[in-house]
């Protein structure tokens, strides 16, 4: 006979902790980024909906999307995955903070100068 703690597990396993679920959050913040990066370019920045559209896509996304990542990179199960998370993560952050920086937020000030 079995003892009680051998057939019922003593947690379960969390969706919420799962890094398939953080990977897909990831993937959909990339992905509305790239959906406000297009409808940006093409939206009059100084109209009421204009600096939502910009703090959605060059802010709201970015974060959620390296958090994300970041989380992946702490609850993945396999040591390479964990290493692939952390160095996306970082060469994303380097990337977004560089396009930030440099490129979009200089044409968007300059196009919402109103």
């Amino acid at each position: 006979m079995t003892s009680p703690k051998e057939t019922i597990p003593l947690s379960q396993p969390s969706v919420a902790g799962s890094a398939v679920v953080w990977q897909s959050i990831a993937i959909v913040a990339l992905a509305a980024m790239v959906v406000g990066v297009s409808i940006s370019r093409g939206t009059d920045l100084c109209s009421s909906i204009g600096p939502v559209i910009l703090l959605l896509t060059w802010l709201v996304a970015p974060v959620v999307a390296i958090a994300a990542i970041a989380t992946v990179a702490v609850l993945a199960d396999d040591r390479l995955e964990r290493i692939v998370a952390g160095f996306v993560g970082i060469v994303l952050t380097g990337a977004w903070l560089f396009t930030l920086v440099w490129a979009s937020i200089g044409e968007a000030v300059q196009r919402s100068a109103c």
